[in-house]
């Protein structure tokens, strides 16, 4: 339920902000939906995919709870510099969790830091970058079946839509967010994105 509030709050944020800050803010806030569902899988034990992973692993000497914990760390700390604007910190601290997570095998991981670098590039204005982040963790979520991590992409994909005015693919993209909220569950959610697709105009 926080995290509900937390994703709505975001919708408030981003109504009452400038279009040169929305972009950063909506995803960023957004993706605070998915952190309780994150968090708690790395509170799992996932025994290696392979025999490349376990090697991995003996490798660095520590265990695939210790390494998802520090790239979990690694992680948070790129949210809090990117949300301070602190761009350059944070790019280096996502990359080294995206080079734990790869070598881990952890998709979950690599999708939730694929997207945040999406939300970095946005903040740079760097939309073409930012687009192909965002289309890499959908398809990431959609492999291993986060569907509430495809829907907080698709509003980031929706938003670079939104800010080159190309507004019959901005409401496509909020459309499809809004139809995987209201399937699992999250109505509120569902509104809010469709009142700003609603607020784009008829097509």
């Amino acid at each position: 339920m926080f995290f509900l509030i937390l994703g709505l709050f975001g919708f408030f944020i981003y109504r009452h902000t400038s279009r040169s800050f929305r972009n950063g803010a909506l995803f960023s806030i957004v993706l605070g939906v998915g952190f309780l569902g994150f968090a708690l899988s790395q509170a799992v034990l996932v025994p290696p995919s392979s025999s490349a992973d376990a090697a991995a692993w003996n490798e660095v000497g520590q265990t695939p709870d210790e390494l998802r914990s520090k790239a979990w760390r690694h992680f948070t700390e790129g949210q809090q510099h990117s949300r301070s604007y602190r761009l350059g910190q944070a790019r280096t601290a996502y990359g080294k969790a995206l080079a734990i997570y790869k070598k881990i095998g952890d998709q979950q991981g690599q999708a939730n830091v694929i997207s945040g670098i999406g939300g970095l590039e946005a903040k740079l204005n760097r939309y073409d970058l930012a687009r192909t982040a965002y289309q890499n963790a959908v398809s990431l979520y959609k492999k291993i079946g986060d569907r509430l991590g495809q829907a907080n992409v698709l509003l980031g994909l929706g938003e670079i839509a939104r800010v080159h005015e190309n507004h019959e693919q901005a409401r496509q993209h909020f459309d499809q967010a809004a139809q995987i909220y209201e399937a699992i569950g999250h109505d509120k959610l569902r509104d809010s994105v469709l009142s700003e697709a609603r607020a784009l105009g008829n097509p």
